[in-house]
């Protein structure tokens, strides 16, 4: 069908529509809804009649028609200045009350709106109508024009009430002219519809669009038309929230084939199809296909309308909550703040959509486990959409009950309830009872009530959810699934197991025939549930009657969750999600464990689910590292590859503060575009190593975890052992494995195991680790009190029932918070004396200590080969020493004999922490120390910058860094160590851990001198995101490292002794606890105190530098 210009400019966008829900198990997301109504409904193309004029008036008429013909071009920018310009001009003529005047009104409000802009439209959009009402008869058609056009612009500023009262007007007038069905009456009912639908009113919505469609077929007599394809959007829509999706879907379907053989692929209309499309894809559980379709109305959209162009938020919306359903929450975060900021540009600060894109964020952040952060912005949903609403309003029932879910993950079930059981009533009253809008209230009170024991409530709320999912769904669809789920985990709750494994069976059931229609990450996640859920079922059944078979079973399950999370972490790429789901996988192997704990044949299995649930994320990053360098990657794609992760990091950086620039507010919306395409490119680059180099794909995602046999054979002699901790939620899970020996030993956690940790971490540093001028009597009183009462406490809990069984040599494997415990501080017993550390009983005392994040994690640390072999031995950075290397060579400079000397000495620096970014006197000493003994290479001073590490540390056997380190214990990838500062650099002198992810390090020991870069950002499942962990993923085969504020001269004292003894052949961990020996024996009775020695640990391979 072939349409002029004209007629195709009759029918412009409408911004608008959202809403419509999808129930996950707790979360509902959102998807929008593009609703077109038609923007103008334009006279024909005439210009005011008035009586002969002089020649300023019948230019200024000339200005109006050339307003109208570039209007109608589509040229939006110069039919307003013509029309402007014509406005003033008959305005001096006329003055405001005359038709001509208005008219050109009619065409600035117009183009306005066409260009989005609909705050600057309003005014004129009012004083239109007010002169028409004065100056024509009160059905005049051009009357009926200004009030579609002022209803249109209150659309666009979301007022859909006050549109809806423009629009009825011009409806009353058109009806009285056209006896019969008409053009205008098909756009003005097609518009009412869409404001109707808008305001949530449905049926009314429907009604409209019914009766329009029934005058479009008696107008024109088939659906060759332009109306039709618009009426079928809409009413599709409509349907979809009936909940008839199939129907919906049938509709939009037609319209979007309508739209591109009218208009061909490349124009705005069509990206609205595509769009709407997009939805009912959504809804099918077909998330990829809705995604691909909305990147390509984007395109379209920004073709034919520009980049800042208000629609686009609309598209950027959907894309929000197309990527949370498709588990890629980073990305939907990223794209629900783009929607707000598209808006912006427009001056729209306040609009349904800005109120939606918070709610969208809000689930975003929920699904990533962050419930205070979710809750918060869900609060700035609602606030809003009070503002624009009544408190009976559906858009604010359904973000009130979403604010259900982050209260429920604060444990705040009571006020979870208040919220859903305040949205039903209003669902019901807008939608009519048993609507598929209220199921995410039911599933929710259900599991609310279950956390309450309420069982009754409970069954009530979750059987009709599943009731009103058969209804709107059929019995095949994910949802009804998750219905199941839930339902079957109640059941479990109250120990009916038989009915519980009978539902979890109707759900995978459900899966399975779903498996080729559903998006992979959805399938396993749903599949995980179920595994879980019947695990959990026969554990209980094993427990009541000791049948063998279900013992069997419940192993089975368990297992295969593990398998079914393994996969979903490798088909989700958001950077929040793993985390969530490595949580996921802690959980699931606690069970696992306590269940082949009955069996002393399975227990080698508990080593294997152990290992597992340490540091998946990291031991995959660190296949992926080595694979890239070892499987004929091409150089150039490598590097590719390095160039986009530098511009992620950086650009991650900028936006969250942490690149040491202070980025002006108004550039960070377009970082994060540009954060966002640069990740959709990494992720086509990933899909090239895939189709070009299936090895390499393959090889980066196998993980082989260490078995007891394997530990086994790289323990050197008896003498040596692995102690390796699990901590569940009800158990503390210790392996032992010696040549020859494995046990397995469970310590109930019935004690607050978080807060003797932290009692002993203030014991250790409370008092040392503060400044001088904070130290006082008290303090130094209360914090060995501290201590004395949390190290013997927790060796009898973690040390003592194994204590029989302990080597000289123990390779420590902590795990969670016990990644904060130098155990070699721990005590055995009460010391003879309080006030004399010389008679403390440390645990250090008798054995040896060595660390690692996990067997697996030691193994590949032993094993690890560098790309290029290092050719120097030492390189050592002071940064924030002041002096020069002249004074470091005048005074320490005669040789060893000197710096031996020097051990113990008291220092002009003594108890001075390495804490703020401040001088640190004796770290100069350190590193020229180090380089002495090793012959190596320093760099102090200014000459100790970031570039310099990053220029020359692959080139090192040993890398030490005597510096300040910074461990956030929130966000542990913006932990860093400080370098000194460039002059003139836009950056800032630190290295994160998140820049090390990216780093090739080639050495055999990397020591970090500087406090705290054992700490970081503790993740269940994922241990302690820290600096000396980023080494180790970075390459290094060993790093010592530290657990709190360190003290400049005691480090200083510490690593110059160690590195005497490491210079004699020893291993790094006896080389440690003999520079720990002898500084206790060497020292004075207050630099004895664990503080000064207990901080520095050393991880990985213990083996001795050649």
């Amino acid at each position: 069908m072939n349409l002029s210009v004209k007629e195709k400019q009759t029918f412009f966008i409408e911004l608008i529509h959202f809403y419509k829900n999808m129930c996950h198990f707790k979360m509902k997301k959102y998807l929008v809804y593009f609703l077109f109504s038609i923007s103008c409904i334009l006279p024909k193309k005439t210009v005011a009649q008035v009586p002969a004029v002089p020649a300023d008036t019948s230019s200024s008429l000339v200005l109006l028609e050339q307003a109208w013909n570039h209007f109608y071009d589509n040229k939006m920018d110069m039919a307003y200045l013509l029309a402007d310009s014509s406005y003033i001009a008959l305005t001096d003529i006329y003055g405001k009350n005359h038709e001509a005047v208005a008219e050109a009104l009619e065409v600035k409000v117009k183009s306005l709106n066409t260009m989005g802009l609909f705050n600057e439209a309003l005014p004129y959009a009012k004083e239109a109508v007010a002169i028409r009402k004065q100056v024509l008869k009160p059905t005049d058609l051009k009357l009926g024009y200004s009030y579609n056009d002022l209803g249109y612009t209150y659309d666009g500023l979301g007022d859909f009430e006050i549109a809806i009262k423009q629009k009825l007007s011009a409806k009353t007038i058109f009806e009285y002219i056209y006896k019969q069905p008409h053009d205008d009456l098909l756009k003005i009912y097609l518009n009412i519809g869409a404001s109707y639908f808008d305001l949530r009113q449905i049926n009314t919505a429907k009604d409209y669009l019914e009766k329009g469609i029934a005058m479009t077929r008696k107008l024109y007599g088939n659906d060759n038309n332009i109306y039709i394809q618009h009426y079928y959007n809409n009413l599709g829509a409509v349907y979809e929230e009936l909940g008839l999706f199939d129907k919906g879907k049938e509709l939009k379907k037609k319209a979007l084939d309508l739209k591109v053989d009218m208009y061909g692929e490349n124009h705005s209309e069509v990206a609205s199809a595509y769009l709407n499309y997009a939805k009912s894809l959504h809804f099918q559980g077909r998330h990829k296909e809705a995604i691909a379709h909305l990147k390509k109305a984007v395109e379209i959209y920004k073709t034919t309308l520009g980049d800042s162009h208000p629609i686009l938020a609309n598209a950027y919306l959907s894309l929000c909550a197309a990527n949370n359903e498709y588990k890629e929450h980073d990305k939907a975060i990223v794209y629900g703040e783009m929607a707000i900021h598209q808006l912006s540009l427009s001056n729209i600060k306040t609009h349904p959509l800005i109120a939606q894109a918070y709610n969208n964020i809000a689930a975003a952040y929920e699904n990533l486990g962050q419930h205070e952060k979710s809750l918060e912005v869900y609060e700035k949903s609602l606030d809003m959409f009070y503002q624009i609403y009544q408190g009976g309003h559906l858009s604010i029932a359904e973000t009130s009950a979403n604010m259900g879910v982050p209260l429920q993950g604060l444990g705040e079930f009571d006020k979870a309830i208040t919220y859903y059981r305040k949205a039903i009533p209003i669902i019901d009253a807008n939608l009519g009872k048993m609507h598929f809008y209220a199921v995410f209230s039911y599933n929710g009170l259900g599991i609310a009530y279950l956390k309450k024991a309420d069982y009754k409530k409970a069954f009530e709320a979750l059987d009709t959810a599943l009731l009103i999912k058969k209804k709107t769904f059929g019995k095949d669809h994910t949802e009804v699934s998750i219905s199941l789920i839930n339902l079957a985990n109640a059941y479990v709750e109250i120990k009916n197991y038989k009915k519980a494994i009978g539902l979890y069976d109707e759900s995978i059931n459900i899966i399975e025939k779903l498996k080729n229609n559903i998006a992979e990450e959805i399938y396993y996640n749903l599949k995980t549930k179920i595994e879980q859920g019947k695990g959990k079922a026969f554990w209980e059944l094993y427990k009541d009657n000791g049948k063998e078979e279900y013992l069997k079973l419940s192993r089975a399950f368990f297992e295969q969750s593990l398998e079914s999370i393994k996969k979903q972490i490798l088909s989700v790429s958001s950077k929040g999600f793993d985390k969530v789901l490595s949580s996921e996988i802690k959980r699931t192997a606690e069970m696992a464990v306590s269940v082949n704990m009955v069996s002393q044949q399975d227990v080698n299995k508990c080593f294997a689910y152990s290992e597992l649930s340490k540091g998946f994320q990291l031991l995959e990053g660190m296949k992926k590292a080595d694979v890239a360098h070892f499987s004929g990657i091409s150089d150039s794609l490598l590097q590719k590859e390095y160039n986009f992760q530098n511009r992620i990091d950086f650009l991650e950086k900028v936006i969250s503060g942490n690149a040491g620039i202070v980025a002006p507010d108004s550039l960070i919306p377009f970082y994060k575009k540009e954060l966002l395409e640069l990740n959709n490119q990494y992720e086509k680059l990933v899909k090239i190593y895939k189709q070009k180099n299936r090895p390499y794909f393959d090889a980066k995602f196998r993980i082989d975890f260490t078995t007891v046999s394997q530990v086994q054979t790289y323990l050197s002699d008896t003498s040596e052992m692995l102690l390796e901790y699990f901590t569940g939620d009800s158990s503390i899970f210790i392996f032992t494995i010696k040549k020859g020996d494995y046990q397995v030993h469970e310590i109930k956690k019935d004690f607050p195991l978080e807060d003797w940790v932290k009692q002993l971490q203030n014991g250790l540093s409370g008092y040392y680790g503060k400044s001088k001028n904070e130290r006082t009597d008290d303090l130094y009183k209360a914090t060995l009190k501290d201590y004395l009462e949390a190290a013997p406490k927790l060796y009898e809990k973690l040390i003592a029932p194994i204590k029989d069984l302990l080597t000289d040599e123990v390779i420590l494997i902590p795990d969670g918070v016990l990644g904060y415990v130098p155990f070699g501080a721990l005590l055995t017993g009460k010391p003879k004396s309080v006030s004399n550390f010389a008679s403390y009983p440390f645990l250090l005392n008798g054995h040896q200590f060595s660390y690692c994040y996990s067997a697996t994690l030691l193994r590949e640390m032993k094993e690890k080969r560098h790309k290029n072999p290092p050719t120097k031995s030492l390189v050592a950075f002071a940064p924030f020493y002041e002096g020069s290397y002249v004074k470091l060579d005048d005074e320490f400079g005669a040789g060893l004999d000197t710096i031996i000397a020097s051990l113990g000495q008291p220092s002009f620096s003594s108890s001075l922490p390495r804490k703020e970014l401040t001088e640190l006197p004796d770290s100069g000493e350190e590193v020229f120390a180090a380089s002495k003994i090793w012959n190596g290479d320093y760099f102090i001073n200014s000459d100790a910058t970031e570039g310099q590490f990053n220029q020359v540390a692959g080139g090192y056997r040993i890398v030490h860094l005597s510096t300040h380190g910074i461990a956030d214990p929130r966000v542990g990838d913006y932990s860093y160590l400080a370098f000194a500062e460039q002059r003139d650099s836009i950056e800032n002198e630190y290295l994160y851990v998140r820049d090390l992810y990216n780093l090739q390090l080639n050495a055999d020991l990397v020591v970090l001198s500087a406090c705290e870069t054992a700490v970081g950002e503790l993740q269940r499942g994922e241990g302690i995101i820290s600096l000396a962990r980023a080494f180790a993923y970075a390459g290094a085969k060993s790093i010592l490292t530290t657990l709190w504020v360190v003290d400049d001269a005691a480090s200083k004292d510490l690593t110059k002794e160690f590195y005497l003894q490491l210079k004699q052949g020893k291993k790094k961990d006896e080389a440690l606890r003999l520079a720990k020996m002898k500084l206790m024996k060497v020292n004075k009775n207050s630099r004895k105190h664990p503080f000064f020695w207990a901080a520095m640990i050393p991880v990985g391979d213990m083996s001795a530098v050649d």
